[in-house]
C-alpha cells in the first residue's frame, strides 16, 4: 500500500517559509493594512517546521480514514484545513461559521473545531489569511469600480484554479444581486473531487446552500493548456446572453504551479477571449507570484500586466511563495501580445 499522497507531497506553498528571511516588519505592515491578525514572526524556523510536520501527520490520519479520496493536487487539501482553522477561529476576520469546515470529514474534522482553532499557531493558516482576505477586499473594491460605470453590471465571478475553496459562495452570498453568475476552472480530478465534497458533506450539512452550488459551474481544465483555456472562455464562460457583464478573475496561489511563460500568456489569453466577446469589462485580481517580476517591483509589474493587456490598480507584497497581491482592469487599448493569443 503507498502511503498517502500528504506525505508524498512537498512543503507547502510555504507562504510562511520566507518570513524568516525577509524583513520581519512586511508581514505585520500587511497585515495592519488588512486588519488581519500578524502571523508569529518570532518562531524559529525549526519551530516553523515542527507545526507542519505534526499538521502534515494529522491531515495524513484524516486522509487515512476519509471515505472520500481527496487529491492533495498542489496543497489543495492543506489549504482546505487551513482556511477552516481561520473560519473556525471567532477572533479572525475571516471567520465563516464553519463553513469550510463543513468541507471536512467527519470525526478528524474536530481537530480544527471551533474552540481548538484559536489555540493553533499562526504559522501557515496566518499567512494564508493575508492573501484570503486581500482577495476578498479586491473583489470588493473591483465590484463598487463597476457599478460606478454609466449601467449597473451584472457581476462574473470566476476563479482560476479554485482547488477546493468556497470563496465563489462565500462572495455570492455576500453580493445576492449582483454576483450572479459563479464559474471555476481547475484539473478534472479537482473538479471531480470537488462535486463529490459538495454533494456528500456541503449540502448535507448546509442543504439552504443547494440552489447557490446548483448555480455554480465547475469546469474542468488545464491551465497550462492555453487552447482549451480559450476554448472555455469563448465557448462557456464568456457567452454573450445579452447581460451586461463585468467578469472578474480571480488567481489564489495557482501561477506559482503553472509551466513556465504559461502565467503571461493565461492573462493575455484572459483580455483577448473578454475582447473577442466584445465585453470589455474585466478584471483580474491575484495573490500569487507574477512571471517577469522581481520581488516587490511595482514598475516591473505594471509592465508585465500592460503588455497582456491589463492596468494595475493596486500593488502590494508580502513574504512567502505567493508574495505578489493586486488587481488590475482591462486595458482600454489591445496590446500586441494580446492578437497573438486571438
Amino acid at each position: 500500500m503507498n502511503p498517502p499522497e500528504i506525505l508524498q507531497s512537498e512543503p507547502p506553498d510555504s507562504d510562511d517559509q520566507e518570513t524568516t528571511t525577509r524583513p520581519l516588519n512586511e508581514a505585520e505592515e500587511v497585515a495592519a493594512r488588512l486588519g488581519v491578525k500578524p502571523t508569529n514572526s518570532s518562531a524559529s524556523p525549526r519551530q516553523r517546521q515542527r507545526a507542519y510536520y505534526w499538521f502534515r501527520r494529522l491531515l495524513t490520519v484524516a486522509q487515512l480514514f476519509d471515505p472520500i479520496p481527496i487529491p492533495n493536487s498542489f496543497v489543495n487539501y492543506q489549504c482546505v484545513w487551513w482556511k477552516a482553522i481561520s473560519g473556525n477561529d471567532k477572533t479572525s476576520v475571516l471567520q465563516d461559521h464553519g463553513l469550510a469546515y463543513d468541507l471536512l470529514p467527519p470525526v478528524t474534522r474536530w481537530a480544527v473545531a471551533s474552540p481548538l482553532a484559536p489555540l493553533y499557531p499562526r504559522f501557515h493558516h496566518g499567512n494564508v489569511e493575508l492573501r484570503t482576505k486581500y482577495l476578498d477586499t479586491a473583489v470588493d473594491q473591483i465590484i463598487q469600480t463597476a457599478q460606478q460605470q454609466q449601467t449597473k453590471k451584472q457581476i462574473r465571478l470566476v476563479l482560476m484554479g479554485g482547488g477546493y475553496d468556497l470563496r465563489s459562495l462565500r462572495m455570492a452570498q455576500l453580493y445576492p444581486d449582483l454576483i450572479l453568475d459563479l464559474v471555476e476552472m481547475d484539473l478534472p480530478h479537482v473538479v471531480d473531487a470537488k462535486k463529490k465534497l459538495f454533494h456528500h458533506r456541503l449540502l448535507r450539512r448546509r442543504p439552504e446552500l443547494s440552489t447557490l452550488v446548483k448555480s455554480l459551474r465547475l469546469l474542468a481544465v488545464d491551465l497550462n493548456d492555453l487552447q482549451q483555456v480559450q476554448a472555455a472562455l469563448l465557448e462557456t464562460v464568456l457567452v454573450d446572453d445579452g447581460g451586461d457583464w463585468f467578469t472578474v478573475f480571480v488567481f489564489e496561489a495557482v501561477l506559482i504551479y503553472l509551466d513556465k511563460g504559461i502565467p503571461s500568456q493565461l492573462f493575455a489569453t484572459i483580455s483577448s477571449a473578454l475582447r473577442n466577446n466584445n465585453q470589455l469589462g474585466g478584471a483580474l485580481c491575484f495573490a500569487d507570484t507574477l512571471s517577469n517580476v522581481e520581488d516587490g517591483n511595482e514598475a516591473q509589474a505594471k509592465e508585465e500586466l500592460k503588455q497582456n493587456g491589463w492596468d494595475l490598480q493596486d500593488w502590494i507584497t508580502k513574504p512567502g511563495r505567493t508574495k505578489h497581491l493586486g488587481w488590475a482592469l482591462l486595458s482600454s487599448e489591445t496590446t500586441d501580445h494580446e492578437k497573438t493569443h486571438q
